[in-house]
């Protein structure tokens, strides 16, 4: 019953934000509705909010400057809506990522070879985002929104 609720809360919030929606190919829950600015995200307690959908990337990519040490790619960033960083297919060895000051071989998120770590809805961290890798310049490639 719960879910039908928040499935008729979101009906009549798309048909009051996008009256052109049943002309088009609306998409629900956390996607984007053809032609609007805002996705609207429901959450598994039936909740729902509102977010941009879109916005600029911020570009952060770079290389390792000091070998085996926490680098800060991003600052803390309430706001981040996005987070994308990649491991170069061309890397030899793993990068590791976190969103905290520290980066550790045992609790940091450890992104192989050609592998990507991304958080795009739901649940995206706002902490510093820092790298570490053993070896100095080693590229990494990271993006925020």
């Amino acid at each position: 019953m719960k879910r039908l609720a928040s499935l008729l809360s979101f009906a009549t919030l798309v048909a009051c934000a996008a009256p052109a929606v049943a002309q088009n190919q609306a998409q629900m829950f956390g996607r984007t509705v053809a032609g609007a600015s805002r996705s609207v995200i429901v959450a598994d307690d039936g909740s729902m909010s509102v977010g941009p959908s879109s916005g600029p990337l911020v570009d952060g990519s770079a290389v390792i400057t000091t070998a085996n040490t926490a680098q800060t790619v991003f600052a803390a960033n309430p706001a981040r809506r996005y987070l994308f960083c990649m491991n170069p297919a061309t890397a030899t060895e793993v990068l590791l990522m976190d969103v905290t000051a520290t980066v550790s071989a045992t609790t940091s998120y450890e992104i192989q070879t050609g592998g990507s770590n991304t958080f795009a809805s739901g649940f995206v961290p706002n902490g510093a985002v820092t790298v570490r890798a053993a070896t100095v310049g080693h590229r990494f490639v990271c993006k925020q929104g």
